[in-house]
């Protein structure tokens, strides 16, 4: 025989009644029958999975020379180049200034459009070399080639005065620090370890 159930309240039988589960809220996912989860219901997201960074190594002593070496050749470049803006007609010649006139061309409307196109030039050139300079310190490759390459393209420069013979200088001395041995393995792309 089964023994009689006792009659309850109508609070009494509210509260032995599951309640229906609730909407998972914003950010959370919902419980699947037999599905545990791996994190806390609070977590919207699941944790960093990257593995941890090595501490970025200091760049070596011949590295850093190039670094300052090939920022001096920019820091350079742009002085001259704002030198030469100021005047930029003092380059040209009785004869060129006798062509511009016949030409139709008045010297001084030109000079000041020249100066500006200097000035711009001048700016591209010098965050350039800056550019390349600091990712060459960080021991990005990419920079040391694109250097490799500036700097053969800058050899056609010169014989073009002494200002761009140091500057060419600077900028091929920097690149070849790059390229010794024991500064070389810098530009290395490190393998992250899993």
């Amino acid at each position: 025989m089964s023994t009689p159930v006792p009659p309850q309240s109508p609070d009494e039988h509210h509260e032995n009644q599951q309640e229906p589960p609730a909407e998972p809220r914003y950010g959370q996912y919902g419980q699947q029958p037999g599905y545990q989860s791996s994190q806390p219901s609070g977590y919207s997201y699941p944790g960093h999975a990257w593995p941890p960074q090595p501490p970025a190594a200091a760049a070596p002593s011949r590295v850093n020379l190039a670094f300052w070496l090939i920022l001096s050749a920019g820091i350079i470049t742009v002085l001259n180049a704002f030198a030469s803006a100021m005047n930029p007609l003092a380059q040209l010649t009785p004869e060129d200034l006798a062509q511009l006139d016949a030409l139709g061309m008045d010297a001084r409307s030109m000079g000041s459009a020249l100066s500006g196109s200097i000035v711009v030039l001048a700016l591209l050139i010098g965050s350039l070399y800056a550019l390349i300079a600091f990712m060459i310190r960080k021991g990005k490759n990419w920079a040391r080639i694109t250097g490799t390459v500036f700097a053969a393209i800058s050899l056609f420069g010169l014989g073009t005065g002494p200002i761009q013979l140091l500057v060419i200088g600077l900028g091929v001395a920097g690149i070849v620090l790059c390229y010794l041995k024991p500064e070389s393995y810098y530009f290395t792309p490190q393998r992250l370890v899993y």
